[in-house]
């Protein structure tokens, strides 16, 4: 896999949504209004469409974007999951080497829905064009002001390092949503969806290779090709950061089925393995964003043995701290005494402001019902 595979998904040189409409609240309409802000080549396909600015057909759209100096690289597909195999087909004849399924409808519904998914996904074999989706909220690339998402506030999320691949198009814009309020922004957001073609693995592949992309959010949800999966994180781990959170520490097996047609995985073993892979594994979202924020601004080279020195005004909290470091088999490393000296000189010259001491040679008293447990 190399950058230029993804190009037309996400570096397109021309877009045409298929299934547009002139009513604004509907997802045709929508999404050709957030790719609208791209400035690329767009071009509408209804051919129930009476108003100006619709063209009847995939080719028509194709003479159009081409008329404007682009390419129909990329086809966002807002027609209903039973028609969608006849516009693959048509766009793929039209020159369309790319696609965003968003509907809902495959097999995430059942025998009828499998049966629909099956002739997309021969489709895709046929044409060679690759897919994202169904069943996702799209995806996002701020950085080329590329917007392909229905969700509201898309456009605010701002463009920085951070690549994100989710597994949920609703984990994907809240990560980016909560990325931006911290002042870090994206490089790229996918909601992977039900990821009949192109999968996480996919993804991962091409933001090792983004220059943009300084450190990489990884959401699962499950694994179908745990080998293609590992590879996909161990390369990407040796040129960038890769954190990982993992859904499935409790038995959601019924709910994952539901949302996208796919089975929960082992927590355990994906979490061993991806860690193994060099991937930075954490517990909830909230160490996700804590950890990719951290990371953005780079990493030290990778040791098989990690130190870590740890710095406290309180033994207290510097316990709890050093428990859990040790529960992650982090080594605290014993200090020489050298450094011990300029330590203890470095904290007998400031205060608790970290500004220098100049007039308190010794410590304050404090009040007789305050002396209890000072040092702590």
């Amino acid at each position: 896999m190399t950058h230029s595979a993804l190009r037309a998904l996400f570096d397109p040189r021309g877009v045409m949504v298929i299934g547009a409409s002139a009513s604004p609240e509907k997802l045709g309409a929508v999404m050709a209004a957030s790719l609208q802000t791209s400035g690329l080549p767009l071009a509408r396909v209804n051919p129930r469409a009476s108003t100006d600015g619709f063209v009847n057909s995939a080719a028509d759209a194709a003479r159009q974007i081409a008329a404007a100096g682009g390419s129909p690289d990329l086809a966002v597909i807002c027609v209903p999951a039973i028609a969608t195999a006849t516009a693959l087909r048509d766009c793929a004849a039209a020159g369309a080497t790319a696609a965003l399924v968003c509907s809902g409808g495959f097999s995430e519904i059942g025998p009828e829905g499998t049966e629909i998914e099956d002739r997309v996904r021969e489709e895709l074999a046929r044409s060679g064009m690759r897919l994202v989706g169904p069943n996702t909220s799209g995806f996002f690339a701020p950085v080329r002001r590329l917007i392909a998402s229905f969700v509201p506030g898309a456009h605010n999320v701002a463009a920085g390092p951070v690549g994100v691949v989710a597994a949920s198009g609703g984990v994907n814009h809240m990560l980016a949503f909560r990325l931006s309020a911290q002042g870090i922004g994206v490089s790229l957001g996918i909601g992977i969806g039900t990821g009949i073609d192109v999968g996480h693995a996919d993804v991962l592949h091409h933001l090792a290779e983004d220059e943009q992309t300084r450190v990489i959010a990884l959401h699962l949800e499950s694994c179908d090709d745990g080998p293609a999966l590992l590879a996909a994180v161990r390369a990407a781990a040796e040129r960038k950061p890769v954190v990982a959170l993992v859904v499935g520490r409790n038995n959601v097996a019924e709910f994952a089925r539901s949302h996208t047609g796919a089975l929960a995985t082992s927590w355990r073993t994906t979490r061993s393995v991806l860690a193994q892979a060099g991937a930075v594994v954490v517990d909830d979202e909230e160490q996700l964003i804590s950890a990719v924020i951290g990371l953005s601004a780079g990493r030290i080279a990778a040791t098989a043995h990690p130190g870590v020195a740890l710095i406290t005004g309180q033994a207290g909290p510097g316990l709890l701290i050093a428990d859990e470091l040790a529960s992650r088999k982090v080594e605290l490393p014993t200090l020489s005494e050298p450094t011990r000296r300029r330590l203890g000189g470095a904290a007998a010259a400031t205060d608790l402001s970290g500004q220098p001491c100049r007039h308190r040679t010794t410590r304050p008293e404090l009040p007789r019902s305050d002396r209890r447990g000072v040092r702590r």
